[in-house]
């Protein structure tokens, strides 16, 4: 007998906007309901497939959210789901457990939410058992494995997991396991969450981590999918199924020789265009990057808030293309020389600055400051970066600050 079912993880519903420079409200709207959609797509592709069931691998909500319209947008999906005659079997992950309303979602009897302790439940029709274990808090340091009942013998079993297998970078390390050990195990798929990226660790047995269904920022950039799974005579075969609504997306544009604002145009909306055309998603968000030695640098630096806006008036016509920021790294083609030319020789001293040990203490003491007047939820992420990356950050700004102010003082190459 044929088995299917959708395995997702990690939807974060509702999560707040970081790092997204968000000024267009209408960018901030479509990356806000997002997550929401994501869910969406994966109810409706699962009813449209006539799957079994739906896994979720943890982290359906997203931390500290209390908005009770998520609470009825859960409910109505997993009722839509019952209608359709779809189990639905779901474990909480660290977010999940410090939620307001994750406990209060009536749900339908469709839906089991396994608890921190061993549970099996048994799909009789297909000789399918499914074991999950829950966090019961939101820090879980050492490993869930040893509370997973044993395999149930002639029925192909299924693990749900939230955990940072083998660790990875970006990802608090909880409940932490081995892929050897998830072998050694016994199940025939383990349906794992947490990691945002999607792999299949493992095929023999099964061990897949499906990635998060839409990406919140540039950070999660790329396709983003849940995993379709088909079980049919002891044979599995996995399928993705996007589900994103926005991809985000790096794009370097090398501008090595360019020498007219419209040419530059030409090659960033050219490039914006190849990146749409590659996108599995219905909607592109873009963080340019403009390198290369080039003959208008000064300009660029000058007036990229004034390159955004033509460049979103340009590339309006191919629909669904947003411009999150665009970062200038290109260099002047003529360089100058520290002493030729007072203003390549202030530059040169803004960059010897930056690495001047009395500028950097003053710089962290105007970090630490202004950290501490921001909102909790972005003050979380950018006071949880390491000590180095900081340094490295300020040091950055340092740089570009002299940049900017030596495009400033440049006007007869800003007008060219």
């Amino acid at each position: 007998m044929t088995f299917r079912f959708i395995h997702t993880a990690d939807m974060h519903l509702d999560s707040p906007l970081r790092t997204l420079a968000l000024k267009n409200e209408a960018l901030a709207d479509l990356v806000s309901s997002s997550s929401r959609d994501a869910l969406e797509k994966i109810v409706q592709t699962s009813i449209e497939r006539k799957v079994d069931a739906v896994l979720v691998a943890g982290d359906l909500f997203d931390g500290e959210v209390r908005s009770m319209k998520t609470a009825a947008f859960v409910s109505k999906q997993m009722r839509n789901l019952n209608a359709a005659g779809i189990r639905v079997f779901m474990i909480k992950g660290n977010h999940d457990a410090e939620s307001k309303i994750a406990t209060q979602i009536p749900m339908p009897d469709n839906v089991h939410i396994f608890s921190g302790r061993s549970a099996t439940r048994r799909i009789e029709y297909a000789d399918v058992a499914v074991h999950g274990v829950s966090f019961p808090g939101k820090l879980v340091s050492e490993s869930l494995l040893p509370r997973f009942p044993q395999p149930v013998e002639g029925c192909f079993n299924i693990g749900i997991l939230h955990t940072s297998i083998g660790g990875s970078a970006g990802h608090d390390t909880y409940a932490p396991c081995s892929e050897h050990e998830l072998i050694a195990f016994e199940y025939d798929y383990w349906a794992l969450g947490h990691i945002h990226k999607r792999s299949v660790i493992n095929e023999n047995p099964h061990i897949v981590m499906p990635g998060i269904p839409q990406g919140r920022d540039i950070g999660e950039s790329g396709p983003k999918s849940a995993t379709l799974v088909e079980v049919s005579n002891g044979k599995v075969n996995l399928e993705e199924i996007a589900t994103a609504k926005a991809e985000f997306a790096s794009v370097r544009v090398n501008a090595t020789g360019i020498d007219s604002w419209d040419n530059l145009l030409e090659a960033l909306s050219e490039a914006l265009a190849a990146a749409n055309g590659n996108s599995k998603a219905p909607n592109l968000v873009a963080r340019i990057a403009v390198v290369g030695r080039c003959p208008i640098h000064w300009r660029i630096r000058h007036s990229k808030e004034i390159l955004k806006e033509h460049l979103e008036g340009k590339v309006a016509s191919i629909g669904g293309v947003w411009i999150e920021q665009i970062d200038i790294e290109t260099t002047p083609d003529t360089p100058g020389q520290a002493g030729a030319d007072p203003i390549d020789e202030l530059l040169g001293h803004m960059r010897e600055l930056s690495s001047d040990a009395s500028l950097r203490k003053r710089a962290r003491e105007e970090w630490e400051s202004l950290l501490k007047q921001l909102p909790r939820e972005t003050r979380a992420d950018w006071g949880g970066m390491p000590p180095g990356d900081v340094d490295d950050l300020l040091e950055r700004l340092i740089v570009e600050g002299g940049e900017d102010i030596a495009a400033s003082l440049r006007p007869e190459r800003i007008e060219q």
